[in-house]
């Protein structure tokens, strides 16, 4: 089966480049993609007696928050499991495997939604850096999908101090791996006569553990 939706669940079974088998599509019309960094602010006691200006110190510990926000609709759809038969659902059928997932935990591989990927066209290749030149990015020949992520590409890397052992892991193409997380809220609406079946979803990025 071919992707035709370029936003998608992942179940903890799915192994990557595995097309769209363990995986339910969705048909997202607005993400939004939000980065919370924690960096705590203390004020200087009495800065503005000595300069005319108060200021503040601020804590940069290396952490951040991240999280998407999704919202569309939920078509018919062929759902392909590693364990069971290909069986085509109807729109709110797929609403509700999906509600009955969300309710499950880590521990159910084949119910457990915990990884969304959300392509997107690239214009520059995963290294960033020209083959030969000095040019900082790589044009790609073509626009190639790939996964969405808050990994850099190795040009923008070079200042990490594991670098060299970790890598940037900037994603090559649609087969690499989405983001990883869980799915706080899932929320369906569902109009009488509509073939489809609107939906909001609160995808939060984190390495689960179970």
């Amino acid at each position: 089966m071919a992707i035709t939706h370029d936003v998608f669940l992942s179940l903890g079974r799915r192994n990557a480049g595995n097309n769209m088998t363990d995986a339910i599509a969705l048909q997202a019309e607005q993400i939004v993609i939000t980065t919370n960094k924690v960096a705590p602010t203390f004020p200087i006691p009495a800065s503005g007696f000595i300069t005319g200006e108060s200021q503040t110190i601020g804590i940069d510990l290396g952490m951040a928050t991240k999280s998407m926000s999704l919202s569309g609709v939920i078509t018919e759809q062929t759902i392909n499991k590693t364990h069971t038969a290909s069986v085509t659902m109807g729109a709110i059928e797929v609403a509700q495997l999906i509600h009955s997932f969300v309710d499950s935990s880590a521990l159910q591989k084949d119910q457990n939604l915990d990884e969304l990927t959300i392509l997107y066209p690239s214009k520059v290749s995963e290294t960033g850096a020209m083959a030969t030149g000095d040019a900082a990015y790589a044009q790609r020949g073509s626009d190639v999908d790939i996964p969405f992520t808050w990994k850099t590409r190795e040009a923008d890397n070079s200042g990490n101090l594991l670098n060299a052992t970790l890598g940037s892991q900037f994603p090559e193409d649609s087969t690499s791996s989405g983001l990883s997380g869980v799915v706080k809220s899932f929320s369906t609406t569902i109009v009488g006569g509509s073939p489809f079946v609107e939906f909001t979803l609160e995808f939060e990025i984190a390495t689960v553990v179970g």
